[in-house]
Parts: structure tokens; sequence; C-alpha cells
């Protein structure tokens, strides 16, 4: 006699589907458990899918190519090497962090005023060349 065993510790497709959609929202579903229905969180849930949405198309800032590198396009030029080398830098290891966070968003309001400077200067931009020079051979040797 054939009996059928209860399958109580499998995961469903849809709920499998989820998991590689969402993380966040499985992680927050097995916190707070499945949670009813409300306008509130029916708006929210309506921009999560709007965000997904532009991510998925590319169109969601956090997902685009940063190209800001204002004192370093300066020196070097946009597409330059060590311009790249700076910004990469900038992505992997200054972004992870809160205080490199801070730092970049520092930078971004200090630096405009800078290359102003710069501009105006052989010599400073000169001496900030060879300050750069040595930052990038660094970081080459982290990256």
């Amino acid at each position: 006699m054939y009996h059928r065993k209860k399958r109580t510790h499998l995961t469903s497709a849809t709920k499998l589907a989820e998991m590689g959609l969402c993380e966040r929202k499985v992680h927050l579903r097995a916190i707070h458990g499945d949670m009813k229905k409300n306008a509130n969180r029916e708006a929210a849930m309506m921009r999560g899918r709007n965000v997904h949405a532009k991510a998925e198309l590319g169109d969601y800032k956090e997902h685009k190519e940063d190209k800001r590198c204002f004192i370093a396009t300066c020196i070097y030029g946009q597409e330059a090497v060590e311009t790249r080398a700076l910004r990469l830098f900038r992505d992997q290891y200054l972004k992870q962090s809160m205080a490199g966070r801070m730092f970049v968003g520092a930078y971004y309001v200090v630096s405009p005023t800078v290359v102003k400077v710069l501009e105006k200067s052989n010599v400073l931009k000169r001496l900030t060349e060879a300050g750069l020079n040595i930052i990038v051979r660094k970081i080459s040797k982290v990256g």
C-alpha cells in the first residue's frame, strides 16, 4: 500500500521565484510574517515595484555608472586610465562605508571650486597631478 508523505519542508516554485526577485521581501516576511494589506502598505509596495522596474531597465541612479570625478577629469581627462582607476576605487571601496560616503559627498561639494582654481594655475595643476599620481599608484596596487 502506497502512503503519501506530508511535504512540509519543501518550498514552492512561487516562493523560490520571489526569493530570486527580491531577497529583502523574503527576509521581511520571515521577520514580520504575512501582513494584511492596507493603503500605506499598498503605496509602499507600489513604490518598491517602481524602484525594481527602474533598476531592471537601468534607469535607477544607483545602478548607473557615476562618471563624476571632477579633479581627476580636470587633470587627466574624462576617460583617462587614471580617472577610471580613481572612479573604480571610489565605487568599490569608498562608497562601501559610511565614512567613505561622507568623504565622497564632501568631495562633490568642494571639488568644483577646486577645479576652478586649478584651471587658473598651471603650477597648482602640476602639484595636484603629482599628488594624484601617487594616489593612483597606491590604489592600483590595492585593486
